[in-house]
């Protein structure tokens, strides 16, 4: 990951940080940000994750706003303030892609099959912006 990617990824991991620790939904999870330039996203995603290969991925119809409800809940003003502060960092939301086989691929990264801080990885989404493509890893330490 090159450093502009990296302070991406640490600029929106605090978000998400942030939104976990007021979310009513979250409980005792959070989520990662990793964020890619599209020229070597699935290079990196493999790498960083520790995929034995790509997953396949999709386009969704499902929106950023949707996705991010389904992860914090439906508290407007965290909602909204998540986008805005994350469309300030890596420019328009574009769209949101689904994941093939997500609950197997967190399946495999259980315990230390994965490269994330998470002794459980609960779930993976995949979000397109203008400057960068950000996979949120989220799950628990417990």
């Amino acid at each position: 990951m090159n450093d502009i990617m990296s302070e991406y990824s640490e600029y929106i991991t605090g978000i998400l940080n942030l939104a976990s620790s007021v979310s009513d939904w979250m409980g005792p999870s959070f989520c990662d940000a990793y964020c890619y330039a599209p020229e070597t996203f699935e290079k990196e995603v493999v790498r960083d994750l520790k995929l034995k290969t790509m997953f396949h991925y999709e386009d969704s119809s499902q929106t950023e706003r949707e996705v991010f409800a389904e992860l914090f809940g439906d508290d407007r003003k965290l909602l909204e303030g998540m986008e805005y502060w994350i469309m300030m960092k890596i420019g328009d939301f574009q769209k949101v892609c689904t994941i093939e086989g997500e609950h197997q691929i967190c399946d495999r990264m259980f315990r230390k099959y994965n490269n994330t801080r998470f002794y459980t990885v609960e779930t993976i989404r995949m979000l397109v912006y203008e400057k960068a493509i950000l996979i949120m890893v989220c799950g628990n330490n417990e």
